[in-house]
């Protein structure tokens, strides 16, 4: 984009020859031109010419903002110097995700089917309409099983399915089920990628094509994903690859769905990308990893950090009105935490400080900083929040 301000410049320059031309040869015709008043026929002639002239540069900056990411992300393919490359379109927006518990009816003792399909919701509240959620995957309640839990996914794309814990319920009736809930909050529906995102994604594919390093791994198992019946059920939003510690060549790749986990499936496809596989009809699809180098994938381990901390409120503001939007600032922060990355107090405390409302705070948990163990990433654990005495 660097290069629009050139080209208008450009253009106005030429422009500006235009009309002087025209304007020398109009005095070429008539000897001289003396009424240049507003108003008079010659300035009306010219102003006209030069509202062209304007309505044409505008036009040709419009047309390069929107052609230059036509170009770079959608034209270049085979013939452009990046034989790989077949286009690098918006990743679009994806349904919220998540495990329900279903739990049985004390006292029953055979196997439970759990269909797929099965609705659950967590109700509307005033305008704000309720979440439904279905199952993705058949399931079954051993009978020697108390619970079992099965992936659902939210019937509206982007953040609307987004739910803390325990808010989800069972709308439609299994036999011997008692109920079902979200054991975790659900919170990794994403809207559809915004320009700067794909920007960022896109220079991190460009710098990787070499694929073998550190960043390329991650880059190849970030485009793992699962479809069922042409639905986009989940996939990996995030990665982080490392050298295992005093062992040359061995390499541990994390992959996240954007709740702080990944099923088994999507563990085996990102690890199938990275290895190289064939296709169904025999083709070779190469991998990510370099020869002679091992590479394992697994799935992030969830970390939940508890939070519990007293709030003193502005004049004017009710402790039971600021409360949810504390709660809310607190999650946002962590889920909003990238893998492996540290929890910093600080940060914490000025989160909950930034809501409307909050004169003070006092954070009694984490007392330090909290870093993520090898392998997982902090999520959101249980939040108190108090109000100081």
């Amino acid at each position: 984009m660097a290069a629009i301000p050139f080209v208008r410049a450009r253009a106005r320059d030429h422009a500006a020859q235009l009309i002087a031309g025209d304007l020398g040869s109009a005095l070429d015709t008539v000897g001289r031109v003396t009424d240049f008043n507003v108003g008079s026929v010659t300035r009306s002639l010219f102003e006209a010419i030069g509202l062209r002239f304007e309505s044409l540069d505008n036009g040709t900056y419009q047309a390069l903002r929107d052609t230059i990411p036509t170009v770079l992300y959608e034209f270049l393919g085979p013939g452009d110097g990046l034989t790989t490359f077949v286009g690098f379109p918006k990743l679009p927006a994806f349904p919220t995700t998540g495990v329900v518990r279903f739990t049985r009816t004390v006292g029953t003792v055979t196997a439970i089917p759990i269909p797929v399909g099965t609705r659950l919701t967590v109700p509307g509240v005033g305008t704000v309409p309720a979440k439904i959620y279905t199952t993705v995957v058949p399931a079954e309640l051993g009978a020697a099983a108390t619970s079992v839990d099965v992936l659902v996914q939210s019937d509206t794309l982007g953040v609307f399915g987004n739910t803390p814990a325990n808010t989800v319920t069972l709308t439609d009736t299994i036999e011997n089920i008692d109920g079902a809930t979200n054991p975790a909050a659900f919170f990794n529906g994403r809207p559809e990628e915004t320009d700067e995102a794909r920007r960022l994604r896109f220079a991190a594919w460009l710098g990787n094509l070499a694929r073998a390093q550190l960043a390329g791994l991650e880059v190849g198992a970030r485009t793992a994903r699962l479809v069922t019946a042409g639905v986009v059920t989940e996939q990996v939003l995030a990665a982080q690859a490392l050298d295992v510690p005093d062992k040359l060549g061995l390499v541990d790749v994390f992959v996240d769905n954007g709740g702080g986990s990944a099923s088994p499936a999507l563990v085996i496809e990102a690890q199938r990308i990275l290895d190289g596989y064939r296709a169904t009809d025999g083709t070779r699809v190469p991998g990510y990893k370099a020869g002679g180098v091992e590479v394992h994938v697994h799935a992030v381990v969830p970390e939940p950090v508890p939070v519990t901390c007293a709030i003193a409120m502005d004049g004017g503001f009710a402790f039971a009105a600021v409360q949810p939007a504390v709660t809310a600032a607190i999650t946002a922060l962590l889920a909003g935490l990238p893998v492996f990355s540290e929890l910093v107090r600080a940060e914490l405390v000025c989160a909950i400080l930034g809501v409307r409302g909050i004169r003070d705070v006092t954070v009694t948990a984490p007392a330090t900083n909290v870093v993520a163990a090898y392998g997982a990433r902090l999520l959101p654990g249980p939040i108190v929040v108090q109000e100081a005495a």
